[in-house]
């Protein structure tokens, strides 16, 4: 990546753990893949974790890397990377793709999940380059559900992680300069806690609480409940510059 690609704040906050743990264990991996699957998997983190921004800042684009797609499908075993929650297959649909970092739209569908998640409200809107995090946040609670309790993870615990996926997707203020959170961080660090060390190790590396604002930071409240605002994440897009991921 060159020293001018930014790309969107909250993108870069949440996905940098993530990041980082798959540059520093890349290699370790090296030995065990074919030579194209592994060049294809690097060109696929590099191009298609994080977005460009455009010089405004108005517009972020992810760059074309339909060719290791290919690769990658050729040589790779299936469902070997996932970013966010994304597996390859989900990754790949992104190539090329640009979006208006302020644009907000309202989702097809009406929770997160139907079964476990709570209605959303009439009016909320979600910024258009996280639409397919809605449909990811889904899978996801389902996969909660289904594998934690087969894992030792008590039912209140299990509650705490469902309710932080249905409402950990950020929804954009009503002004459409800000985004909104419907989870804290002390929410998130006590979720954290109650889970079994191994899966709460492997938690961290997707889930930073400490993204999440303060509950002491004002909130928005719709009716009963309390929407924590994230001032930090401008909808007008900070654009950052993104971690450099090198292989030697």
């Amino acid at each position: 990546m060159d020293n001018e690609y930014k790309v969107p704040e909250y993108l870069l906050k949440i996905l940098a753990r993530n990041l980082e743990y798959l540059v520093q264990h890349f290699e370790i991996l090296k030995p065990r893949l074919h030579t194209y699957c592994f060049e294809a998997i690097k060109e696929l983190v590099c191009k298609g974790a994080l977005p460009k921004c455009s010089q405004n800042g108005s517009v972020a684009t992810y760059l074309n890397f339909n060719s290791s797609c290919i690769q990658l499908n050729a040589t790779c075993p299936g469902n070997f990377i996932r970013i966010n929650g994304q597996n390859a297959k989900s990754l790949c649909l992104e190539s090329g793709q640009n979006y208006q970092l302020n644009g907000c739209l309202k989702p097809a569908q009406t929770a997160i999940n139907k079964q476990y998640c709570s209605p959303f409200m009439p009016q909320i809107t979600y910024p258009s380059w996280l639409m397919t995090s809605i449909s990811v946040q889904n899978k996801t609670v389902r996969e909660i559900v289904l594998h934690y309790p087969t894992s030792n993870v008590s039912s209140h615990c299990i509650d705490q992680w469902v309710q932080i996926t249905c409402n950990r997707i950020p929804f954009c203020s009503p002004d459409r300069k800000h985004l909104y959170v419907g989870v804290n961080k002390q929410q998130c660090q006590a979720a954290m806690a109650c889970l079994p060390r191994g899966i709460a190790a492997a938690k961290s590396l997707a889930v930073d609480c400490n993204n999440f604002p303060d509950r002491n930071s004002a909130s928005f409240v719709n009716g009963d409940h309390p929407i924590s605002i994230s001032e930090s994440f401008n909808l007008l897009f900070i654009c950052l510059l993104s971690l450099r991921l090198i292989w030697t």
